[in-house]
Parts: C-alpha cells; structure tokens; sequence
C-alpha cells in the first residue's frame, strides 16, 4: 500500500525475444528505491484493443472472485505519465 502523496512509480518490462507471447523480466520500483525483479515466463501473446490502458477504472473481468465489478478507483490521482520506449 502506497502512503498518500506524489510517488515515482517505475515499471521496465524488457521481453526475451520478438515473439508473440514471449517471456520478459519485469523491474517494479517505487520512489527510486532498489528495483524488484522477475521474470515472466511468457507475455500477453497479441496486442490489446481500443480500449487501451485504463487508470482508476476496469470495466472487464475481474481477476478475483472478491472484486466485483465494474471497479471504480473513487480517490484523487494526479497525472499519470506514460513513458514507452
């Protein structure tokens, strides 16, 4: 759980090859500190559709039977920059 407040939320996702589907090591980090690192053995094997990214919302499946849906983020976020290299 993050403390209120600005944060610096770094994700790198580097992929093992061009495949589709193909593994990648993941670095999570928050706030500079020393990365988190793992390695997923494949990847989301197309691309996704028009609906994109969404930040504060999910109106698709939920990924547990806790969660019901659609789910709403009902706080106050400040920008989100998205970085793709």
């Amino acid at each position: 759980m993050l403390s209120k407040g600005a944060h610096k939320i770094d994700l790198r996702v580097v992929a093992d090859g061009s495949a589709p589907g193909a593994g990648a090591k993941v670095m999570l980090s928050v706030d500079g500190a020393k990365p988190v690192e793992m390695h997923l053995p494949s990847t989301v094997p197309n691309y996704f559709g028009q609906d994109g990214v969404g930040i504060g919302r999910d109106t698709g499946t939920a990924i547990s039977r806790d969660i019901s849906m659609p789910l709403r983020f009902s706080g106050e976020m400040g920008p989100v920059l998205i970085d793709l290299h």
